[in-house]
């Protein structure tokens, strides 16, 4: 048996990861297990999965399922900022996507990192967004061992996180 399982975030139209799985179904009846790691921490925004099958002799796929959304805390209604990843520790070389959400209805002015010399892409930056990513790449202990990242939302509030980056 054939399945293909699809995952979109909310905000966005797109299709952010596909994959297809073929398996030999027992007469047990075990239920089927797949695990997918996400290229931003799953708080930052609802995620979307469906998927569709078919049997090994057909070519003819089954009609997809229902989308089956997990919220993220982009629809929760606290009123301050927050970053996510919460906790990490940060190994040399590594990169990290982190996101601020902002508070219910509050949009995301600003989200920076210090030491500044770090090179970051801005990865989701809607002008009008209550959640913003940021990726760092390459984390470096020479450059100090703790990296901070700011967040200031529309009503001035700011939010900070603090990472430590061990040496190899």
């Amino acid at each position: 048996m054939s399945f293909e399982i699809q995952v979109h975030r909310a905000d966005e139209a797109t299709t952010v990861w596909t994959e297809f799985h073929n398996v030999t179904l027992d007469k047990l009846g075990k239920p089927l297990h797949w695990t997918w790691d996400s290229d931003i921490p799953l708080e930052c925004m609802s995620h979307a999965v469906r998927i569709r099958s078919k049997a090994e002799a057909s070519k003819i796929w089954s009609n997809w399922s229902l989308w089956e959304t997990v919220p993220g805390l982009d629809t929760s209604n606290r009123s301050e900022p927050q970053i996510f990843p919460k906790e990490k520790v940060l190994a040399e070389g590594s990169d990290i996507t982190l996101c601020c959400i902002g508070g219910k209805g509050q949009i995301i002015k600003k989200f920076s990192v210090y030491p500044t010399v770090y090179q970051t892409i801005d990865v989701f930056n809607h002008t009008n967004s209550q959640v913003r990513l940021l990726t760092v790449k390459n984390l470096s202990h020479d450059m100090g061992s703790n990296i901070h990242f700011y967040c200031r939302a529309e009503d001035r509030r700011l939010h900070q996180a603090a990472f430590f980056v061990g040496s190899k």
